[in-house]
């Protein structure tokens, strides 16, 4: 009987710890934040080097973007001009729309 009532009082402690962890789990469930073109322009911009935003001759706040299209529906991109462009073409910062996180900088040339 005691073996049955230890059984029984393991058993409620297993659900109580499983239905905890489950609600952690719904609970952290990341939310997409809607980013602005605002967001996106100071997320490519924060993420140039000193060097590269000294060649920068356009305000950053006004950079053009380039939102989802068929050749590339994941990402957005943000093309800053600078003093480089006749040698090397404008920085293109690409950025995920999935996680808003930046997926690296188009080559120059």
């Amino acid at each position: 009987m005691q073996t049955q009532s230890n059984l029984l009082k393991f058993s409620g402690k297993m659900v109580m710890v499983l239905s905890l962890f489950l609600m952690s789990l719904t609970a952290c469930k990341k939310e997409k934040l809607e980013m602005t073109d605002r967001d996106y322009r100071s997320l490519a911009w924060n993420y140039l080097t000193a060097a590269q935003k000294a060649t920068v001759n356009t305000n950053w706040e006004l950079a053009p973007i380039a939102k989802p299209s068929v050749e590339d529906p994941k990402s957005v991109s943000v093309t800053f001009g600078t003093t480089e462009d006749a040698q090397l073409g404008p920085i293109i910062v690409y950025i995920w729309i999935k996680d808003n996180t930046v997926k690296g900088i188009g080559p120059r040339f």
